[in-house]
């Protein structure tokens, strides 16, 4: 969730309507209000809506909702016939790049500051903290085409924002407040530039923009640059801003993309395609809507339906990033129509609350290992594959579309290196340290609809001078014998334990785990210094 801010008056010059009605209408398109001043309206939007960051993508959702706009914008940008090449060295730190042209923009202080703030909030979220992707805004009339995206030095020199006079970049990195708070994003001794004919440095890409293209109230033609390493949201944070000048009245141009193997046309505003059908929606709502009527709820969405024979064919602006599966769809029809309009109906069905069979057998294996005087580790799901590798365990992992920051980016497929993480951060303490950790692990698995699976798996670690395969066989047979799980061990070869050390765990015919001494490379990788004897094994298979 993030808090914006919206000019009152301004949104309800906009929308048309009484403020009462403005408000009360607000949280119904997911902009909840947190507060409202006598000239602004503080809102909490979720961090799927980055079109609502803006008044007037609040006010296009609003005058939708309360149907004095029905249906998708419709956009013909034109070509500006500028162009942007970008360097493959360049491409290689930062390999996204789109952009725009905006002409005859319409600017003052106000205007300026929502607009700052936009940039600001958007590199925030669809950006996560600039990480994916930046926006950078330039006065395109103080500037000379085409554009290049290239490498510069630490060296190189160019008069930033906020500060006195030329600076390096290694100055910037280092004493100047912004790029102090992004030198993070730098990782090597060389960095992307936009830079113009003239070799004019329009920005430090991600980082800090140069003050001679500086957007002011005398402004009226604007280039727009997305960095990143996110195609979906750069274009998605172009779209936004875009769409928010057309509405203003002001012309968007697209621009292509030079790479050395392939070209693009920024901004692409094609409609999404995206198919639902009805009986789908009155299946999951509990309504009986009809088609027409879908189709109603929709429009008022600000999206275009066509009627197939049996589904609804829904386009959805770029400028949402929010529509991943059938199920969002629906979640707009209920949107639309309402959730204080929907029949409460009270449960069919009399039912006892109890524990499921699961959690007796996770609470059972909790126990036990705590018994054999070991402490709980708790830790995410998410998980890095950097850090999987780690403990060879980063192949076949399930991963995430948008993850929230480079931490997790994946879904871990077994306790190990979460364990083996928490154990390399309390290096500090004496030994011998001894854990557990009983949680879920996700897998592939083709014949699930996700074509995921999601297992419980207990995990046990032992580190200390004399840590060995005698020790966490012994634990792991009186753990099963406490759970009466009737198993066998056969040799396992894996790079991950000692060679002879180490043991496959199978009940039947199914391999459900292993047992053994980690290899020095493992323990070397997370900064341990003496011996580790470990055993994971899936409690629980998941529902296919």
């Amino acid at each position: 969730m993030v808090s914006t801010t919206y000019p009152k008056k301004q949104l309800v010059a906009l929308v048309g309507v009484p403020e009462a009605q403005l408000l009360e209408a607000l949280p119904a398109i997911k902009a909840g209000v947190e507060s409202v001043a006598d000239d602004a309206i503080t809102v909490e939007i979720t961090g799927d809506r980055p079109d609502l960051l803006s008044v007037y993508g609040a006010a296009r959702a609003l005058r939708g909702y309360l149907e004095k706009e029905l249906g998708l914008v419709k956009n013909d940008w034109l070509s500006s016939g500028i162009k942007l090449f970008v360097d493959p060295e360049a491409e290689a730190i930062r390999p996204v790049l789109v952009g725009a042209v905006v002409r005859n923009a319409k600017l003052d202080d106000a205007r300026i500051q929502h607009l700052f703030q936009v940039q600001e909030k958007l590199d925030l979220t669809l950006g996560r903290r600039r990480k994916k992707g930046s926006i950078g805004l330039y006065d395109l009339d103080k500037l000379k085409g085409p554009f290049y995206l290239k490498n510069a030095t630490m060296d190189t020199k160019f008069h930033p924002l906020k500060a006195d006079g030329v600076m390096t970049v290694r100055q910037i990195l280092k004493e100047h407040p912004t790029g102090k708070d992004y030198a993070h994003l730098v990782k090597g001794d060389r960095y992307p530039t936009l830079v113009d004919s003239k070799g004019q440095i329009l920005s430090l890409v991600d980082i800090i923009n140069g003050i001679s293209s500086v957007v002011t109230e005398k402004t009226r033609n604007i280039l727009i640059d997305v960095t990143g390493t996110d195609l979906h949201a750069c274009n998605t944070s172009l779209n936004v801003l875009c769409q928010d000048f057309a509405d203003q009245g002001a012309s968007v141009e697209t621009v292509e993309i030079h790479y050395a193997s392939k070209k693009l046309v920024t901004p692409d505003f094609r409609p999404e395609k995206y198919v639902l059908r009805v009986d789908k929606v009155n299946q999951l709502l509990g309504t009986q809507l009809t088609p027409k009527q879908a189709v109603q709820l929709l429009r008022r969405q600000r999206l275009d339906v066509q009627v197939g024979r049996d589904t609804l064919e829904c386009l959805v602006p770029r400028y949402r990033a929010d529509f991943l599966h059938e199920v969002d769809l629906v979640e707009e029809v209920a949107l639309a129509h309402g959730f204080n309009r929907f029949v409460i109906k009270p449960p069919s069905l009399f039912t006892v609350g109890s524990k499921s069979d699961q959690t007796y057998v996770v609470q059972s294996a909790r126990d036990a290992l705590a018994s054999f005087g070991f402490v709980e580790f708790m830790t995410h799901v998410f998980f890095a594959p950097k850090k999987a590798a780690k403990a060879f365990a980063d192949k076949d992992l399930v991963k995430i579309r948008n993850p929230v920051s480079e931490e997790y980016t994946s879904l871990r497929s077994m306790l190990l290196p979460s364990v083996m993480e928490a154990l390399s951060e309390n290096t500090h303490q004496p030994y011998p340290q001894k854990v557990f950790e009983v949680g879920q692990v996700v897998g592939l698995d083709s014949s699930t609809e996700t074509r995921t699976r999601t297992d419980v798996h207990a995990c046990l670690v032992s580190v200390h001078a004399q840590a060995g395969l005698t020790e966490a066989a012994s634990l792991l047979d009186e753990f099963c014998r406490r759970n009466g799980v009737p198993y066998h061990l056969k040799e396992l070869k894996s790079e991950r334990f000692i060679e002879g050390r180490a043991a496959s765990v199978i009940v039947g015919k199914d391999t459900i785990g292993f047992v053994g001494e980690l290899h020095p490379r493992v323990l070397e990788n997370f900064g341990i210094q003496v011996p580790a004897a470990v055993f994971e094994i899936r409690l629980i298979k998941g529902e296919r």
